[in-house]
């Protein structure tokens, strides 16, 4: 099996700390799943809409720390390097 080029700790790390912006998806190939997280945490920050952004931050800390466990693979289906 081939791995990707791209790394485990750079996207862990990416989803971790940028996972709000889908900074993660965008790293692994993903863009529509990227600029779905970009519309909802930077086009809904208004007051009455901080729970979706809250979500999204969630989800992208839990994309962050799946990403560093091994259990997500890039746009290509192949294992992330180490």
């Amino acid at each position: 099996m081939q791995t990707s080029t791209r790394s485990k700790v750079a996207g862990g790390l990416l989803g971790i700390f940028l996972g709000t912006f889908g900074a993660q998806r965008f790293y692994m190939g993903y863009t529509t799943h990227g600029v779905i997280y970009l519309v909802v945490s930077l086009g809904l920050m208004l007051p009455t809409c901080f729970w979706s952004t809250a979500i999204i931050s969630i989800v992208g800390l839990v994309e962050g720390i799946i990403i560093l466990s091994g259990g997500m693979k890039d746009v290509e289906g192949r294992e992330l390097s180490s």
